[in-house]
């Protein structure tokens, strides 16, 4: 599943602010704290939720100024072979987008993992305005959504998000790290 928002503001500027792997603690409401070790010579962070659960995540690709790549290796979700990326098309109007794949056998949590990558994005929003970016607000800004796949599993048994679970699934009732 892949989600973007257009901002109407300079890439490197947007970047500096959500591109390092511990600056989600900074704009992610649903985050209280991001720390940072090195395991096997890649980052790893300890992300924890206002809830007091952790995630962990091992960066497992980085393209300097433009996007990085992380899976979980630990999370209170349901959920197995977790990976996702956040990047940046420095467009005129650049696009900020967040993808994920994973598999599990909840598909609530497939409902709930896209709710959680709009969250992110919609708080990024509302991060970059409060930083001096008012006009983002005012409708310059939007949100659109590109969903792989139709309807449950894809052939290669992760699933993918799409109008039907998201009519279906009801939402998850606590704010989980994924």
């Amino acid at each position: 599943m892949s989600r973007s928002i257009e901002l109407s503001a300079p890439a490197e500027d947007l970047w500096s602010l959500i591109g390092d792997f511990c600056d989600i603690e900074d704009w992610h409401p649903s985050v209280s704290a991001c720390s940072l070790k090195v395991s096997d010579g890649a980052p790893v962070r300890f992300v924890t939720s206002k809830d007091g659960d952790e995630a962990v995540h091992k960066r497992t690709a980085k393209e300097a100024g433009i996007s990085y790549t992380y899976k979980t290796a630990r999370s209170p979700l349901p959920i197995e072979n977790f990976t996702a990326t956040l990047s940046i098309e420095p467009f005129e109007e650049p696009l900020i987008m967040r993808s994920a794949r994973f598999s599990s056998e909840d598909p609530a949590t497939e409902q709930f993992i896209a709710e959680e990558i709009e969250t992110a994005l919609s708080a990024i929003k509302v991060h970059f305005s409060k930083l001096g970016y008012p006009y983002l607000l005012q409708g310059k800004g939007h949100a659109s959504q590109t969903l792989f796949g139709s309807r449950g599993r894809s052939d290669d048994g992760f699933w993918n998000a799409s109008a039907f679970f998201r009519r279906l699934c009801p939402a998850a009732k606590r704010s989980y790290l994924y």
